[in-house]
């Protein structure tokens, strides 16, 4: 399939030249070219959703703040955030009626960023208000988004109302009344019949004057032959608000005399067809087929053509054989074809007659009308992968990310726009949004097609919480709008396996003798691969014993298991006790998780064995268990590691080590650990080792 995932939204992630970060961007100014009514007042509990990023790489604790200037002048801050773990997008959530503050007319919305050294503008992104909607199609009695009529308008004047052979040369005359709500930049489409006239939009010195339209003669034949061509306008504004169809004048068109008559669709009542009034039953379309024009075997087909609300191009057709010359076909349309065709602003219906003697093809004339009722959404979009018996779990994601596939859709037509956006919440119930944007092409057309969301932006989601997907598609000839129903899937994450040590014993693999490592340098600790990781991501193993110890970082290449080691000082360091040992991924160079916990336990020794002591040019040894003909020698780790020579011990004595000068020398300015050994009778041919002492030089 050619149709490929881009990466970047419609709107763009335009990049300040000056500081380097994005444009923040809406997703209905991106779709609209501004925030009109249904964004703002058709429902006060709705939000403005504002996204800022991706910012690579952000750190947790940088802060985002959002200001919002309106048409008054004045600039308000809105919103602030500071980052979480694994975040490179921030989302606010603004409230109509904070965003409705900035008032009607241009704005602006820009934020700053700020992070442990300064405080960063980006740019800002120029935003339209405006919810006056052309023709008021929101006040009462009209019901919106329901009958798709807006009686609030004035129906077209048309002359002539009837055009026959004689006058249809000279074409008609459409007149639009001023309507309420008339601005510049308002487009007006005329529909004639099925076929659309779409205007210039309205130049400065147009708004409260009518409009006068002249179609023409091939505009007139194009639509065909009715006796009641419906003749209607729509208006649509700088923003995308619509003023839904205007009322119909109904025109006689009757320029072919040769033309049979036109079908019968029973449920159509003065020219409209009210498809809840249905109730998802068929819609019976009914021919006549008199002899001689008509004879048995002949092939008719009956063709629905029209546009839905959104102005997308809708035909459907259905063929019967003529079975008798003395009564009539009946077509039984499906209810969920003539669902296709509600909000249009006219559905035609005619018929062609192909003859079985002569092979001729004749035509019927049309009847007209408009298809009302309650359109629902399209199809919901599906996730594709990642669903463990229906539950999402972004970890067993492959590394290409998560598939949303869309099915075709009604109207589906090259160049159409079509939004997918995703929302959810992190582990801290902060939202999380996302939202990708495609253009199709013609071999995208009839056909299911992908979208691809990194698995990255996904791993943000936390436990327990729901992902919703949704779309919306933009026309590409009416710029009309459909969105689909949602889907919602319950969120499980799972917690990267903890680390192993490969020397450890016991039922759960989490003790450690040390003398299974007497002679190493250091203890080999293993991270295994998980499908959270991803390629060029970064991990870093963390050991919390006495002190913290982080490993470097390792970039995963390929899937496998990853070695770190632990220096032999930081494991003797905890020889009694027990260390903490887990590690973190980071994707693109942000923390994104944090491993399940190791608890390492080391085997005691016989004795205890505290950190030595310190004092000038003297390091001092003791410990409760000394034994006369104890054996001990201090260890020196600093910039080059040092031992002293070994002394006996005696019970009850401190023992002193005398250290050169020339060790502090060179080691000035580090860190060194000091520690010793001891030889016993306890055990003649194993050292035991003291706990570290740790000093600053």
């Amino acid at each position: 399939m050619s149709f490929k995932t881009q990466k970047k939204r419609h709107s763009g992630l335009r990049v300040n030249s000056i500081s380097g970060y994005p444009l923040p961007f809406i997703d209905d100014v991106s779709i609209n070219g501004g925030l009109n009514y249904l964004a703002l007042k058709a429902d006060p509990t709705l939000e403005v959703i504002v996204n800022c990023g991706p910012f690579l790489p952000a750190v947790t604790g940088d802060r985002i703040d959002l200001y919002w200037k309106g048409s008054d002048g004045i600039e308000r801050k809105v919103a602030s955030r500071t980052f979480n773990v694994g975040e490179i997008m921030a989302s606010f959530p603004i409230p109509v009626a904070v965003a409705l503050q900035a008032q009607e007319g241009p704005g602006e919305i820009r934020y700053t960023y700020t992070d442990s050294a300064a405080t960063y503008p980006a740019e800002p992104l120029e935003c339209l208000i405006k919810t006056t909607v052309p023709g008021n199609p929101y006040s009462a009695p009209n019901l919106p988004e329901t009958f798709y009529i807006n009686e609030a308008m004035l129906a077209p004047t048309v002359v002539p109302l009837a055009i026959d052979q004689e006058n249809v040369g000279f074409g008609a005359t459409v007149t639009i009344a001023a309507w309420t709500n008339m601005f510049e930049g308002d487009i007006l489409t005329l529909n004639w019949g099925g076929y659309t006239i779409k205007q210039p939009a309205l130049s400065d010195t147009q708004p409260g004057q009518p409009l006068v339209i002249k179609v023409s003669e091939e505009d007139i034949r194009a639509a065909g032959n009715s006796a009641e061509v419906q003749v209607s306008y729509e208006i649509r504004d700088l923003v995308n608000n619509w003023s839904l169809n205007s009322p119909a004048t109904l025109v006689d068109v009757n320029t072919d005399l040769n033309l049979l008559d036109a079908p019968d669709v029973i449920d159509v009542d003065a020219g409209k067809l009210d498809f809840d009034a249905l109730e998802g039953k068929v819609s019976i379309t009914i021919i006549e087929t008199p002899a001689p024009t008509f004879s048995v075997c002949d092939a008719v087909t009956l063709y629905w053509k029209g546009t839905n609300a959104q102005g997308a191009a809708i035909e459907k057709s259905y063929e019967l054989g003529v079975t008798s010359t003395t009564g009539r076909l009946q077509f039984k349309v499906p209810n969920a074809d003539v669902a296709l065709f509600i909000g249009g602003s006219v559905t035609s219906v005619s018929y062609t007659l192909a003859s079985s003697f002569t092979g001729e093809l004749e035509v019927s004339r049309s009847l007209m009308f408009a298809v009302i009722g309650t359109q629902l959404n399209l199809p919901a979009p599906q996730l594709e992968n990642g669903l463990v018996g229906g539950v999402f779990e972004p970890v067993t994601l492959p590394s290409t990310g998560a598939l949303i596939s869309l099915p075709p859709y009604p109207g589906m037509a090259a160049d159409d726009r079509i939004i997918l956006s995703w929302k959810g919440l992190n582990s801290k119930g902060e939202p999380l949004h996302g939202s990708d944007d495609q253009t199709l092409e013609d071999s995208d057309v009839g056909t299911t097609f992908i979208f691809t969301i990194d698995k990255s932006e996904l791993l943000l989601l936390g436990d327990a919480t729901k992902l919703t997907f949704f779309y919306i598609v933009i026309f590409a000839l009416s710029e009309g709008l459909r969105s689909s129903a949602p889907v919602t899937y319950d969120v499980k994450q799972r917690a990267l396996i903890k680390p192993n040590v490969p020397l450890a014993y016991g039922a759960d693999l989490d003790r450690l003798n040390f003398d299974d490592m007497y002679n190493d340098i250091f203890l080999a600790v293993e991270v295994p691969y998980s499908t959270h990781m991803l390629p060029d991501d970064k991990v870093r193993l963390t050991w919390e014993g006495s002190v913290i110890y982080h490993s470097d970082t390792i970039t995963i290449n390929e899937p496998d298991t990853l070695t770190f080691t632990i220096p032999r000082l930081e494991v003797i360091d905890i020889i009694g006790r027990s260390a903490r040992i887990t590690y973190t991924l980071y994707h693109l160079d942000k923390t994104a998780y944090e491993s399940d916990e190791l608890i390492l336990h080391l085997d005691a020794y016989p004795i205890d064995l505290p950190a030595p002591r310190i004092n000038d040019l003297k390091v001092t040894v003791y410990y409760p268990d000394i034994t006369d003909g104890d054996k001990g020698r201090v260890r020196w780790s600093g910039v080059v590691v040092h031992d002293t020579q070994e002394q006996y011990l005696e019970a009850g004595r401190v023992e002193e080590f005398n250290i050169p000068s020339a060790w502090f020398s060179e080691s000035e300015g580090t860190a060194v650990l000091i520690n010793y050994s001891v030889l016993t009778d306890r055990d003649s041919e194993r050292l035991m080792f003291s706990r570290v002492l740790r000093i600053n030089l």
